[in-house]
């Protein structure tokens, strides 16, 4: 993966500036094993903020954001128009469908 990393990744680096992206409904806990990180230093780069928020208008950099299948149809259609956010959304497809087939949804945690 180019854009994302495994959370075993994201702690042996020591940092929590990441966004995590959690299966299933956020339920108080933080860094789970199955989760997929992306730095907020490549978020920001990215402007992530900006296609999320077309989803999501009350988007929160530091917030908890739940995504059903739906929305995540949408994230995906408005990544085309740039081609990273279309990589990196990208990555997240068999994850991202994973979670819809499990749980129904996926939570993205902010920094």
């Amino acid at each position: 993966m180019k854009y994302f990393i495994t959370e075993a990744a994201r702690g042996a680096s020591g940092s929590t500036a990441y966004f995590e992206f959690q299966k299933g409904r956020y339920g108080g806990e933080c860094w789970k094993k199955d989760s997929l990180c992306i730095s907020a230093g490549r978020w920001d780069a990215l402007s992530l903020t900006e296609l999320f928020a077309q989803v999501f208008p009350a988007f929160d950099c530091c917030g908890v954001t739940i995504v059903c299948r739906g929305q995540w149809e949408r994230v995906r259609r408005l990544a085309r128009a740039v081609p990273e956010w279309e990589q990196a959304m990208g990555e997240l497809d068999t994850w991202a469908d994973a979670c819809f087939e499990e749980q129904g949804a996926f939570s993205v945690l902010g920094v």
